[in-house]
């Protein structure tokens, strides 16, 4: 090769790497992105996390240990600091049928509707930790408005429920 034939060449294999060069950057940009969204969803459940422990420590029981209230049968049944329940799996879990049970095991477990919302918390993955997440600071802590808000999110109503 001489000449123009070389040149040509040369052109077109520099062109060949650049592409390549800007596929490479593009590729490391998106694994880059990924990661910053895996360490931000990491970021929220150690917080998530931190809340729930914080409120366990300041929230006293709802009954002293030592008197059991034979007429209430909740109150027999130890209390629960944490629930014993699978999270919310969304491919296999309808959100209806989820909070119905949570709701059912709050009841026998004989927590106060306030405690209600942070229990729920720990339970939740996925898109509904990023509903959970998204609600103000004051809107988390109250039950029914993170059941509405998931219940939004999976286009139910609570006369649907």
């Amino acid at each position: 090769m001489s000449g123009q034939a070389l040149n040509y060449w040369v052109t077109k294999q520099l062109a060949y790497q650049e592409k390549h060069r800007q596929d490479d950057l593009r590729c490391l940009r998106m694994e880059q992105e990924k990661i910053y969204e895996q360490q931000q969803l990491m970021e929220k459940e150690l917080e998530l996390k931190r809340l729930i422990i914080e409120h366990q420590e300041l929230t006293p029981p709802s009954t002293p240990k030592n008197s059991a209230d034979t007429t209430n049968p909740a109150s027999c049944l130890p209390l629960a600091k944490s629930p014993r329940l699978p999270c919310f799996e969304d491919k296999t879990d309808h959100i209806d049928s989820y909070l119905l049970r949570f709701e059912r095991y709050a009841t026998i477990n004989g927590w106060p509707r306030k405690d209600c919302a942070i229990h729920l918390a720990a339970l939740l993955k996925g898109k509904t930790l990023e509903v959970y997440t998204r609600l103000d600071k004051e809107d988390a802590q109250k039950y029914d408005i993170c059941r509405d808000a998931l219940l939004r999110r999976y286009n139910l109503t609570q006369d649907g429920f």
